[in-house]
């Protein structure tokens, strides 16, 4: 079954904190972080898109990611800012 997307505004309650659900979803699908499908002039979801678009938009935290270790330099080697400094003058 195909959903038209004030149907899926309604469905995801975006008319409660959204001033334009309809022109949220359409600017989401023409950027591609939502899936959908057009039929003429009309967007329209399926059950599948309206799923596949809840998982990539859930507010599942992953976890940090590992500081990457500091680079190391040997004493007495210039910055690469300081050559161009050096070079300008």
């Amino acid at each position: 079954m195909m959903h038209t997307l004030p149907e899926v505004a309604a469905q995801w309650r975006l008319d409660e904190t959204m001033r334009d659900p309809v022109r949220w979803l359409t600017r989401g699908i023409l950027t591609g972080k939502l899936r959908a499908r057009k039929v003429g002039r009309h967007w329209y979801m399926t059950a599948a898109d309206i799923e596949h678009n809840l998982d990539r938009l859930a507010n599942v935290t992953a976890e940090p990611a590992a500081p990457a270790p500091p680079v190391e330099r040997p004493v007495g080697v210039p910055s690469l800012a300081s050559m161009r400094r050096r070079r300008s003058a």
